[in-house]
Formats: structure tokens, sequence, C-alpha cells
């Protein structure tokens, strides 16, 4: 009793010399510092504390993010909501920041959908000037025109996954771009398009034509970090021109060809390579051969890797390699043939310089069982992750802990993820 009054009389001499808390402010003065959080925070934390708090929050003026959807709609209720959106956007979008609008187009007739991208454009010619990022998400041809021009503070871009991607004004007017994602299985680009030199991070998933086009390796990228190819349908001549990316750090071929100067890129510090849908024999000789020239690497994903070569000889070489993420198709497709399952059982990592700089590898267990002599030189290591647990190994698991080093930790199972730049501390 006698600290609850000693904490009352302390409120009650605060109170009295008049000092200001945060909830002395006026509401006006309240939203000013409500609109330096990031709208996740404003409306699952600061609404849920108490009403005058909640009312604040969902101020028109403080919503940053709009998101739209018609998955579930019918094409008259889509263009009712298309057109209240708009409406809202001319009376309260002047703080909205990021724009994403994901379409399901099955249940809109042609005359509905040409409305509704009429509408698209009135909702970037109203608040482009201001948005920092764009998502238009929807399998539909998308023509990118004048609304570039109205949108100098953009600096994340997705267009994907559209059926064609038409441009007739170049994208270099994007001054603020960073982050550029295009997925569409045609493009009509004009000769004279070129993306903005601000760029540091490009994705292009889907993409089917054999020719890559000429603006992905441009000199005057010379600000781009990362680049990513998904599913394109690119030959490794037509990649030959990446070497021109000077200031690339990080590069994905994933499901698709790997460029012939791949051994020709020594300033890349990580590289993912997916080998699936690809022929294994010519496909990992290629990458084996450029790994050998790769010796700056400090990460390396190698996923879908063929179960005759499920560990690459070159992999010694990367002396300066950090970390390694090594996943065999046979751990995907279950169960292995028997071929494959005696393939896997005869695969062990290899012994050289990469020992001695690896600090955390991802790979299954036999492959970690089975390279006993390669971990007991691994001077560095201090994280092993399995894909899944050894249970079917019964009694491998105790032998395997009895012959090795202490490790920091060793955790199972693994989930996949696709963040691996930023999981591994490389910055886009």
């Amino acid at each position: 009793m006698a600290l609850r009054r000693r904490r009352q009389l302390q409120l009650e001499q605060h109170f009295e010399t008049g000092a200001s808390t945060i909830g002395s402010l006026p509401d006006d003065l309240l939203a000013k510092c409500f609109s330096q959080l990031e709208q996740e925070d404003l409306l699952c934390r600061a609404a849920l504390v108490c009403r005058r708090w909640f009312e604040i929050s969902t101020r028109p003026e403080l919503v940053r993010q709009v998101e739209f959807s018609s998955y579930g709609r019918a094409g008259a209720a889509t263009l009712r909501a298309a057109q209240a959106l708009l409406l809202w956007l001319h009376q309260h979008g002047q703080a909205v920041g990021r724009l994403k609008v994901a379409m399901g187009l099955e249940n809109l007739s042609e005359t509905e959908l040409a409305e509704l991208m009429s509408l698209l454009d009135s909702w970037l010619a109203v608040c482009g000037g201001r948005l920092e990022r764009l998502d238009v998400l929807f399998e539909e041809n998308v023509t990118v025109g004048g609304w570039i021009a109205a949108m100098p503070r953009l600096t994340d871009l997705t267009l994907a996954p559209l059926l064609t991607l038409t441009t007739w004004v170049t994208l270099e007017r994007l001054t603020s771009l960073q982050r550029l994602h295009l997925g569409a299985y045609e493009w009509e680009l004009d000769t004279a398009v070129s993306l903005p030199a601000s760029l540091t991070c490009l994705r292009i998933e889907s993409h089917t034509t054999p020719e890559m086009p000429h603006q992905l390796a441009a000199a005057s990228l010379s600000n781009l970090r990362s680049l990513q190819f998904f599913s394109v349908g690119y030959t490794s001549a037509s990649m030959a021109g990446l070497t021109q990316l000077s200031a690339l750090q990080h590069a994905a071929f994933e499901a698709c060809e790997l460029p012939s100067t791949l051994a020709e890129m020594t300033g890349l510090e990580v590289l993912e390579i997916d080998c699936r849908m690809e022929p294994a024999g010519a496909f990992t000789a290629s990458l084996d051969s450029a790994l050998a020239q790769l010796t700056q690497l400090t990460g390396l994903c190698l996923d879908w890797m063929p179960a005759a070569s499920a560990a690459l000889p070159s992999l010694a070489a990367l002396s300066q390699l950090n970390w390694l993420y090594l996943r065999p198709m046979a751990a995907i497709q279950a169960p292995p043939t028997a071929e494959e399952a005696e393939l896997l059982r005869s695969a062990t990592l290899p012994i050289g310089p990469w020992q001695r700089s690896l600090q955390q590898l991802v790979t299954t267990f036999p492959l970690v069982r089975h390279s006993l002599p390669f971990l007991g030189g691994a001077e560095q290591l201090q994280r092993i992750t399995f894909m899944q647990p050894p249970a079917s190994q019964r009694g491998g698991e105790a032998e395997w802990c009895a012959s090795t080093p202490a490790f920091a930790i060793v955790r199972w199972p693994y989930t996949l993820s696709c963040d691996i730049p930023i999981r591994y501390g490389l910055q886009m």
C-alpha cells in the first residue's frame, strides 16, 4: 500500500508541474508524430493503445500504403471498387507512397478490362508524383506509357506476371528507381528504350525469347549490384554481355542457362544457381569450370544439383567462401532412384583451401555424414543446417557428433527462403 501511495503522489506532483507527455499533445501534433511510423506499426500497435490513438492512427492522411485486389469479385463489382478508390485517392491520397494492384481478370469482359486499365492510369496520374513503390500484379498486357514521367520519386517497380509488356517511352526517366522486377512472357521494347542508371537490383522472369534484350547488359547500369534471371529463355551466348555490369555483386540464374562468360564475372560476391530443367552433364560441367575461376565468391547457393555432381570439385578452390547452400535434386524428388542413391552415398565435400574460410553450411545430413574429413579441417565453421532431420540414419548422428569439432549450433529442419542475399548480409 505504501508503494502504491508513493507512486500516486509522484504522478500528482508530475501533473502539477505542468510537464508535457505524449498524452497531452494536441491531435494534429500527435498525428505528425505518428506519420513517422511504418503503416504496419501504426495500425497494428499504435491504434490499439486507446480510442484516441485509434482515431488518429486511422486518419486518411496517414495512409501511405494502398492495396487493391479484384479476386473474388464480379466484373461490375470490381469496377465499382476501382471507381471508389479513384475518388478516395483524389480526396485523401496525398500521403500514399505505395500502391499494390493485384487483379484476377477471369471475370472481366473486354469492355470492363479496358475500363479497368483506364482507371489504373487515372490512379497513377493522381498519386504518381508521390509514389515510392508500385506493384502491378496480373496476367494481362501492360503498356508503360506517359505515367512514367509523373513518378520522379519511384524507387521500386514490379510489373508481373504479364503476358506482354509494351514500352513506348524510356524507363530512364525514373531517375530514382533502384529496384525493378519485370515478369512478362513477351516484351515489345523499342531499341531506344533504356533502363535508368540508378538501378541497383534487377529481376527478370518468364521472358521466353532466346535473345536477351541489350538493355539488360548496358554499360550505363553502373550502379547495378544484383541481377536475377528466373525461368527465362535466354541462350548462354546472348548473355555474354553481362560482363559489362562492372558493379555487379550478386547474380542469380534460376531454371535457365548460364552466361557463356560466367567465369569472367570476377566481381561477383554471391552467386545463386538453380539447376532444374537443365541437362545435367553439360550444365554442371560448365558450372564447375566457371566456379574454378570465381575464387572471390563469399556466398554460393547451388539448388537442384544432379546426384552425379552433388559436390563439385571446384568448390575446393573457393578460398574466400563464407557460406554454402547445397541441395541435391534427390533431396527434393523423393524417393531417389537406385542409381541416384548410390551416387549420393559416394558424394563428399572436397578438401581444399575453402575449408579455412567456410562459416555456414546448409545441406543434407547424408552429405555431411560422408564428409567427415572435410569437417575435420573446417576451422571457421560455426553453423551447419540440415534440410531434413537425420532420423533415417539411425545412430549416424551420434557418430557424426563424436567425430567433428564443436559447432555453435546444429539445427534442423531448414526452410527454403528466397532472400538469400539479404539473409547472409549482402544488402541490395
